[in-house]
């Protein structure tokens, strides 16, 4: 989880040098929309939702993450000023929250990577001026992308191939 730290910070000094931090940044909001909100989130939608569906309903982890993407991206429809707004915050959310569930899956239903990895999205989108939704501008999806990449690749490194020990894990991936 270091390793995913070091990241963020890395990434958010880059953004510093790149891009201007948002006018409208304010500590407790940064506090609850950068922090406390990914952690409810992570617990909610990864640890309670991906988690019974698999351990509990015996569901694969496909459907499952596929489901539970899908009502993420929901809930953060109201973001949107227009339908088309709302349809790709949907999108953006929904990927983000599969990157999310694998992170979840990959590290053997730990929520810390995924923790992690969503506070550090959130609060770099938080402080600097990428845009005023999910949706973003391009410096921000460059470095979105960016990050989405290393964390694919430092967690396939890292990470153990998750346990089947479990009859209701053996057919999860």
């Amino acid at each position: 989880m270091i390793v995913y730290g070091g990241l963020f910070a890395a990434t958010g000094a880059l953004c510093f040098f790149v891009t201007p931090i948002a006018s409208d940044v304010k500590l407790p909001a940064l506090v609850w929309r950068g922090i406390g909100g990914p952690i409810a989130e992570e617990i909610v939608y990864r640890g309670l939702a991906i988690g019974s569906l698999i351990r509990i309903a015996g569901w694969r982890f496909l459907p499952a993450v596929l489901l539970q993407a899908l009502v993420f991206g929901l809930a953060h429809a109201a973001q949107g000023e227009t339908l088309i707004d709302s349809a790709a915050i949907i999108a953006i959310t929904g990927l983000g929250d599969l990157l999310f569930g694998w992170l979840f899956m990959r590290w053997n239903f730990n929520p810390w990577p995924a923790i992690i990895a969503h506070i550090g999205m959130i609060t770099l989108w938080e402080i600097f001026a990428f845009g005023d939704t999910a949706i973003g501008d391009w410096f921000g999806n460059a470095a979105r992308l960016a990050l989405i990449a290393l964390l694919l690749v430092i967690t396939y490194v890292l990470a153990s191939r998750p346990r089947t020990d479990n009859p209701l894990q053996a057919s999860t991936l």
